[in-house]
């Protein structure tokens, strides 16, 4: 036969999502792979666990390469004066958003108290209706 090339399996997903963006790195650096049970996966995700998972493999001879790059750190941290620049902006959406809990709460405590107000004087109808018959 001629020169038969052995792939290995090096990394294994739950996901097929997951398996699909390290191949896509691995294949940006020029290494060629491929992934097995994919499609299973994406047809019935409940099958993952009973099919081993999304299988990542590589040839033999990349093996090493292929995970030291997907070892590498995926994205960029952000310098500090970015960081600093948006945090303000995330108290600022966290507290919008914790009015908008305490407007929503009393929206709902006002309809609770507005029914029980209500049963309250209805009931007591009732009573003043059965104690004068």
């Amino acid at each position: 036969m001629a020169d038969e090339v052995s792939f290995v399996t090096i990394k294994v997903f739950v996901h097929p999502n997951d398996c699909i963006i390290a191949k896509a790195k691995l294949e940006s650096e020029g290494i060629q792979c491929f992934v097995l049970n994919e499609i299973t996966i994406q047809v019935d995700p409940l099958l993952s666990n009973a099919v081993g998972g999304a299988k990542l493999q590589v040839h033999e001879a990349d093996a090493k390469r292929a995970l030291e790059i997907l070892e590498q750190e995926s994205e960029p941290e952000i310098e500090d004066e970015y960081k600093e620049m948006f945090k303000d902006d995330a108290e600022e959406i966290a507290y919008q958003a914790e009015q908008k809990m305490s407007e929503e709460d009393m929206k709902r405590k006002m309809k609770w108290g507005c029914i029980l107000t209500i049963t309250v004087f209805i009931l007591l109808i009732c009573f003043y209706i059965i104690s004068t018959s």
